[in-house]
């Protein structure tokens, strides 16, 4: 009998490989279940040794694994190719390893570093990785077979923001989440600081700096990268590095994620997407650790970096002090890092996002003259002005009280949160592109052409249907928005609701103030909000109406009087 093609036991050269899917599965969900009991609860020291102690045994499970792939099979390059992610994560944990081991002084500086009491309590840290490592992997694998029995790109894209609001959710309500132990963050709470965190939107309720503890803020740094590159990407990274074929329909649809044409295309997109997203991440910290004052601990200081430098590039608006970055108003270099980061996070379309970014700024500062940058210096002015205009394309950083701008400004601030980022960006919004598209059908329009063109170039009558679509898909789905907060708190303003509501669809983050003073059905309303802005209007419809059949007659056209 023929062994079974895909089977856990039968590698490239159909003998047994590594360890049963079953086994592994159960090493999962141990892994998973003492490094929650151990971080997410309160325990005592008995507890911790024994769970230092599976743990251990729990990473031999993987080694195991690892080493049976290569003794029963033998094709053992291969086996390794279709592994590679495993493997590697093995190799460079191996490494690590064998420096604690041969550089003591070493290790007992980057221990010092860490505030870690030993060596030893290093390399224990270092055995939690390893298995975090393994399961995320794990977790991957899981969601891409999960792939191969669903088609459609649209299920996909929301399947996997919902699965990570719910993960994220479930973190959040553990104990050791909150700063206070003995109290944890609410349901509520939890489920909308998730949502914000996923969909990249910095409407948060609780204040980020003093509500989470470090291993709560961690869980939110995960979810806005997690949650700004999208799912779907690491997955398609792990796909397109695996020697396993992969379904056609499934490759489609990372194609059609990623907007790439062709195969190879779509291999140079995702690997361009993550290469770019760790250098500018890393170049952000770089820049923001050399920004803070020299004195105090250094390891607080580089947390501090990271935290911002990835909600910065995944425009997340989250910040670690309950006034976000006023502190910093007058701080050029702070303010170029930020900015910088929040345009790279959500380029594309370089032309509009420069007009967009000198009109927001000009009109900030014509707008605000006298207003909220009265009597501050001219540089002061002009850095906020600046970087008002760049975070409201999807960033929810703020370096002025928001419940202080003009009504002429909110309008202002609205119209550019609604425009956005850009296409296969961490931004939300109508994008710029879609903006773009509006605009150069306006001018066919008004010229008299037939069609829209640019550069020498017609666009298709498709892609100025689905602008249009974009366009009255927002304002149907703001509207509904504004109306629902309406009915839930009629006793906050008009004004505050709409920048909220915009805000929230966009994933911006940028708030007047009242989102903590919302009730809980406004809470609802915001998150339904932030996810239709995340996955995007189109697709979250799309997922539920679009048609199986394509039509396959054409009526006659019929003139109609607009306008």
């Amino acid at each position: 009998m023929k062994p079974r093609v895909g089977n856990r036991f039968s590698g490239a050269s159909g003998k047994p490989t590594g360890l049963p899917r079953g086994v592994l599965l159960a090493i999962g969900l141990l892994a998973v279940s003492t490094l929650l009991t151990e971080h997410g609860f309160v325990v005592d020291v008995a507890t911790t040794f024994w769970v230092h102690v599976v743990e251990a045994l729990l990473a031999g499970g993987y080694v195991a694994d690892r080493v049976l792939m290569c003794l029963r099979g033998t094709k053992r390059w291969r086996i390794v190719r279709e592994r590679q992610f495993e493997y590697g994560v093995l190799a460079l944990f191996a490494l690590l390893a064998v420096g604690l081991a041969c550089l003591p002084a070493g290790a007992a500086s980057v221990a010092r570093f860490l505030h870690e009491e030993s060596s030893r309590e290093l390399g224990a840290q270092l055995l939690k990785l390893f298995l975090l490592a393994n399961v995320l992997v794990q977790l991957l694998r899981a969601q891409q077979r999960l792939l191969q029995r669903v088609i459609r790109p649209e299920w996909i894209l929301a399947g996997s923001f919902a699965l990570l609001i719910l993960a994220g959710t479930l973190l959040l309500l553990l104990p050791r989440a909150s700063a206070a132990p003995e109290r944890p963050i609410g349901f509520l709470d939890a489920l909308f600081t998730a949502t914000i965190a996923s969909c990249v939107t910095g409407l948060t309720v609780l204040d980020t700096g003093t509500a989470f503890s470090v291993f709560g803020q961690g869980i939110l740094v995960a979810l806005f990268q997690v949650g700004g590159l999208g799912i779907m990407t690491f997955v398609a990274f792990l796909a397109i590095t695996s020697a396993e074929a992969l379904p056609v329909p499934q490759m489609l649809a990372f194609r059609q994620l990623v907007g790439a044409r062709t195969p190879a295309a779509m291999r140079r997109q995702v690997w361009a997407i993550l290469a770019f997203t760790l250098l500018v991440e890393a170049a952000g910290v770089a820049c923001l650790y050399a920004c803070l004052p020299p004195e105090g601990d250094r390891l607080a200081r580089l947390g501090w970096s990271v935290f911002h430098s990835v909600s910065a590039f995944c425009n997340a608006g989250f910040a670690l002090s309950g006034d976000s970055l006023t502190a910093l108003q007058g701080h050029a270099g702070a303010m170029l890092t930020f900015m910088g980061l929040i345009v790279l996070g959500g380029l594309g379309f370089l032309v509009v996002t420069v007009v967009l970014i000198v009109a927001g700024l000009a009109g900030f500062w014509i707008l605000e003259d006298g207003k909220i940058l009265s009597g501050k210096p001219l540089e002061t002015q002009f850095w906020i002005s600046a970087f008002q205009s760049v975070t409201t394309r999807t960033a929810g950083f703020n370096t002025v009280p928001m419940d202080q701008l003009q009504p002429a400004t909110l309008l202002l601030l609205i119209a550019l949160m609604a425009v956005g980022a850009c296409p296969i960006s961490t931004g939300g919004g109508i994008k710029t592109v879609t903006f773009a598209v509006l605009l150069l059908a306006l001018r066919a329009f008004m010229t008299g052409r037939e069609q829209v063109e640019i550069r020498g170039r017609a666009l298709p009558q498709r892609v100025l249907l689905a602008a249009l679509t974009v366009l009255v898909l927002y304002v149907f789905v703001a509207s509904l928005g504004v109306f629902g907060l309406v009915l839930c708190d009629p006793q906050i303003r008009l004004r505050s609701q709409m920048f909220e509501a915009v805000s929230a669809l966009s994933t911006v983050g940028l708030s007047t103030g009242i989102t903590a003073h919302l009730s809980p059905g406004s809470q609802l309303i915001l998150c339904v909000l932030m996810f239709i802005g995340r996955v995007g209007p189109i697709s979250v419809v799309l997922s539920v109406v679009r048609s199986q059949r394509p039509t396959r007659y054409q009526y006659p056209e019929e003139d109609l009087v607009v306008g």
